[in-house]
């Protein structure tokens, strides 16, 4: 059931950028009032225990970055590939497109959002945390301007009902109902069909999205998987230290409740396009 919603109290995370040593951010947080603690859900995750971190200047030069802990886990899912382009195909604000940044240099990452003011904050956002290699474009994901078979490694951060997120936004329980979470994977749906077939066989595609509601999550996996007969699944399990592995599903998918480590909910699965013909 979508409503009769419940979520922990919200919980700010940091991120350090890869040019900073965490000790160093910490000291200059705490400089400005902002006590933090590591946080080991993601590498490079602070909690903080109190302050506000943008009002501090190394937040303000691009050191440490506002960003949900599960969020940055699902930045760190996808493997780098040994070759080739890499892309986020729904990736504003930005905040794991230059994860991916940080992790695939030197490949280049294209990161694009259907909206250009959205695409706009993605690129102020690269800019920001100094993500020399983030392209940043305004395109269709359903119609995105890549020929098939382009890219090594995909995410699709897909647009869903954010029912993982009501911590953050309490909001979203006057908008959901069974017919909005539909529309929306149909739409998600349609989105990573068209991102499986941009893969280059052997490449990898991460699906993610802030809900646990199944018709976007595990439905629509197994729908993907019935319409592309080509792709396979992954586990995650070897994506994460042994202390995360209960977050995997027997399907080899990760599940993140918000309650776990009171982060906001996410959802993500890992696919595969095998080398070798298709099967018949």
């Amino acid at each position: 059931e979508i409503l009769g919603l419940a979520a922990p109290a919200p919980v700010s995370h940091l991120r350090v950028s890869r040019g900073v040593r965490i000790p160093e951010a910490r000291r200059r947080l705490r400089a400005d009032g902002v006590l933090t603690e590591r946080f080991p859900l993601a590498p490079r995750c602070l909690r903080v225990l109190r302050g506000n971190p943008q009002q501090s200047g190394i937040c303000r030069e691009g050191g440490v970055y506002v960003q949900d802990a599960g969020s940055q886990l699902i930045g760190w899912l996808l493997p780098p590939p040994r070759s080739g382009r890499v892309a986020d195909l729904c990736a504003a604000p930005g905040g794991k497109a230059t994860i991916l940044a940080e992790r695939m240099q030197p490949h280049p990452v294209f990161a694009a959002d259907l909206r250009p003011p959205r695409a706009a904050l993605l690129g102020r956002t690269a800019r920001r945390l100094a993500a020399d290699n983030l392209l940043c474009l305004a395109a269709d994901a359903v119609r995105p301007p890549f020929a098939d078979g382009t890219f090594a490694r995909i995410l699709v951060d897909a647009p869903c009902s954010g029912l993982g997120t009501l911590a953050r936004n309490p909001d979203i329980k006057w908008t959901a109902s069974a017919e909005r979470v539909g529309a929306l994977a149909s739409t998600a749906l349609r989105i990573v069909r068209r991102g499986a077939r941009l893969l280059a066989p052997g490449g990898q595609l991460l699906y993610a999205v802030c809900s646990l509601e199944a018709e976007e999550t595990e439905e629509l996996v197994g729908n993907l998987l019935q319409a592309e007969e080509a792709l396979r699944r992954r586990s995650l399990a070897d994506r994460l230290p042994p202390r995360l592995r209960s977050l995997v599903t027997a399907e080899g998918a990760l599940h993140l409740p918000p309650e776990a480590h009171r982060t906001d909910g996410y959802y993500a699965a890992l696919l595969e396009r095998p080398r070798g013909p298709a099967p018949t």
